[in-house]
């Protein structure tokens, strides 16, 4: 049987419950108020609860299983035990008055007993930017705690000389999961004094936190904050509104931080039809391999492509560009492009081996815009067809095996007059765009591109 005051929610007979710290999972057998047996109790009673499962702690704080005084019973799963806090501390000017004279200055590094509800744990203090916190003083703390105790934003406590003789000062919980965050960061210094001024408001809160990590998931948004969910919702849903964080799939980013990107990938999309017209855009794994070098992170590429794909831009196979540009052939192109279509046109089957001839900067540019305006079209690393001749081989090897049934390399290269080198890499080709299947050393039609 556990005692103690309900301070949110409500408790019902067979509820299940966790005992934190150690998460340990229970449920109530029965409630009692003020010695009488109820079904439920309210917020702001005194409440005796029945746990099944739990044992009574002692002073082995490796105890998985036990429950000690100060530990905190919770309906659900409502953040995580810590064992580092950040914290807002103050000495009363009273400590520098009359009978509390005789209290001994709390130093930086000073060892201490961190009490917060009933609980009372070791911990050592660390101040920021002061060596002695003087009566009447206040300042930035980080409290480093030998075991973890569970607490929110906004929870006040007490602290306490090692000899527990005197009160050294009081304090309230800025941040109670800093994780690898340094008191003395800019970011984090800028996130505990908002929660200083702002502790009672939600939305003030929400946005700093956003703010300092630039992203974070929506299932953690309420995490350490003393809000019902339906209030963390509501702020959300209100600072979406006036622009200061976004929702993309299941994360909150913080708005100028993504527009950032936004503006990022448009700059280079748009750069690169600036400087290369003859180009369809740039490769979309490069762009996305420099978003993530900048900083996005990989659980926000989706959410990053949906949003420029809302702008207008495409993603065409492996390639980035805008809706509204089209590729253009710089004049000093026009002579390479117009040879290679010449060279294409007269002999397609045999003068398709075209890299193999690509002896310039020059020609290798008109031989991309070809392949990026669909005019010819890449068969293998280096073999190429012009679109017509392509569509041309494409109907008479359908009409071949629609007459003759599954046919060899060598029966489909004579079909269209090309060399074995072109026929092997068009084939495979065929086989990946599913229009014919490999059995052996046969290919048979699975599929007539010309049926509608």
């Amino acid at each position: 049987m556990v005692t103690g005051t309900l301070t949110d929610g409500i408790f019902q007979k067979d509820d299940s419950v966790q005992v934190t710290p150690g998460r340990i999972p229970s449920r109530i057998r029965t409630i009692q108020t003020y010695s009488a047996e109820v079904h439920s109790s309210l917020p702001g009673t005194r409440t005796a609860l029945n746990l099944t499962h739990v044992d009574i702690g002692s002073k082995a704080h490796h105890e998985t299983s036990a429950i000690r005084r100060g530990s905190v019973i919770l309906s659900q799963n409502c953040g995580q035990d810590s064992m580092k806090i950040h914290a807002w501390v103050h000495r009363s000017p009273r400590l520098d008055n009359g009978q509390y004279r005789m209290v001994r200055p709390m130093k930086h590094n000073t060892a201490i007993r961190f009490h917060i509800g009933g609980g009372n744990v070791p911990a050592r203090i660390a101040l920021l930017e002061k060596r002695v916190l003087e009566p009447g003083e206040s300042c930035l703390a980080q409290i480093t705690l030998e075991r973890p105790v569970y607490g929110l934003a906004g929870d006040r406590f007490i602290l306490r000389d090692w000899p527990e003789q005197a009160t050294l000062a009081g304090g309230i919980i800025l941040d109670m999961a800093p994780d690898f965050r340094r008191l003395r960061d800019r970011s984090q210094v800028t996130l505990l004094m908002d929660r200083l001024a702002n502790h009672h408001d939600l939305k003030a809160t929400l946005c700093s936190w956003v703010r300092r990590d630039a992203w974070i998931p929506l299932s953690k948004s309420g995490e350490y904050l003393p809000f019902s969910s339906a209030d963390i919702h509501t702020a959300i849903e209100a600072l979406i509104e006036d622009g200061h964080i976004g929702k993309k799939q299941n994360y909150l980013v913080h708005a100028e931080w993504w527009q950032s990107f936004i503006n990022l990938g448009a700059e280079l999309i748009q750069s690169e039809h600036r400087s290369r017209p003859e180009r369809i855009g740039l490769r979309f794994s490069s762009v996305m391999a420099r978003m993530v070098r900048d900083g996005l992170p990989s659980e926000l590429t989706g959410g990053w492509r949906s949003e420029m794909e809302s702008k207008g831009f495409v993603i065409q196979g492996e390639w980035i560009h805008h809706r509204s540009h089209r590729i253009k052939l710089p004049a000093e192109l026009v002579p390479a492009a117009e040879k290679i279509r010449n060279a294409l046109r007269m002999d397609p089957f045999n003068s398709s081996l075209l890299r193999d001839n690509i002896q310039s900067k020059t020609e290798e540019s008109a031989l991309q815009f070809l392949l990026d305006s669909g005019e010819v079209i890449q068969i293998s690393s280096d073999v190429v067809l012009h679109t017509d001749s392509f569509n041309e081989a494409l109907k008479k090897i359908v009409a071949f095996l629609n007459a003759h049934g599954p046919s060899t390399v060598s029966e489909l290269k004579d079909t269209i007059g090309a060399s074995r080198k072109l026929m092997v890499p068009l084939l495979e080709l065929l086989d990946g765009r599913g229009i014919t299947k490999r059995d052996g050393d046969k290919r048979s039609l699975l599929s007539s591109p010309f049926q509608t």
